[in-house]
């Protein structure tokens, strides 16, 4: 890991990019600083969500924000990832 050197210039250069949301996809890994730091509390709170291999899985990820009341995927609906950040319970 080399200090967001990983993260895609697409993510970087996004205006959701380190908004003060938790987005979910590739921007949420630790190739992309969690967000650049919005998804540190979420990756602390729920080491065990598999987030490099959901945001591969699946590119519905991408649009998902975790923890803003809205049950927007079944990506993140799972025990692991605290059911998208309690949005989907």
């Amino acid at each position: 890991y080399d200090g967001g050197d990983c993260c895609p210039y697409r993510i970087q250069y996004a205006l959701s990019f380190g908004d003060g949301l938790c987005h979910g996809g590739i921007a949420a890994t630790e190739f992309c600083g969690y967000d650049n730091g919005d998804c540190h509390y979420f990756a602390k709170k729920y080491p065990s969500c598999p987030l490099e291999e959901l945001a591969a899985m699946n590119r519905t990820a991408a649009v998902v924000v975790l923890g803003d009341g809205v049950c927007d995927s079944q990506v993140y609906n799972i025990t692991e990832c605290g059911y998208e950040n309690g949005d989907c319970i």
